[in-house]
């Protein structure tokens, strides 16, 4: 069995679990996952959803970034990441990424094109509040 063979068996076992809540399964298998293809951006991505399920958000959003060097034009993850940073008051941060997956997508047409356009009102709603407040 080939190192990337392996990657994927770990990648299609850690996706199971995470469909079935099973998180910490999910965070091991996705770990390994990567851990044998660091070089591919679904690796890196998947492990940083994982980890971000698991309550580490802030090392998710590093793998999601890691995944986004990687493949600087996945709209997905830049909603995902724009939508964590958001929930840990990077407003700022999370606008950048929101603003990011629509100029990939200016008309929305994606469903994360759709959503980021949604939590950039959100976040605009924000970052206003913070400032006055």
């Amino acid at each position: 069995m080939t190192q990337e063979e392996a990657a994927d068996i770990c990648g299609r076992y850690g996706w199971q679990a995470l469909q079935a809540n099973q998180v910490d399964v999910a965070v091991v298998a996705l770990r390994q996952a990567y851990g044998l293809a660091t070089a591919r951006a679904d690796r890196a991505a998947a492990y940083g959803i994982a980890l971000a399920k698991a309550n580490q958000i802030d090392e998710g959003v590093a793998y999601l970034k890691k995944s986004l060097e990687l493949d600087p034009a996945n709209i997905e993850v830049w909603c995902v990441v724009g939508e964590l940073t958001l929930d840990m008051m990077d407003y700022q941060g999370s606008l950048a990424a929101l603003k990011k997956c629509l100029e990939l997508d200016p008309k929305a047409a994606h469903p994360s094109g759709r959503r980021a356009r949604a939590l950039i009102k959100k976040g605009e709603k924000l970052l206003k509040q913070a400032l006055a407040g």
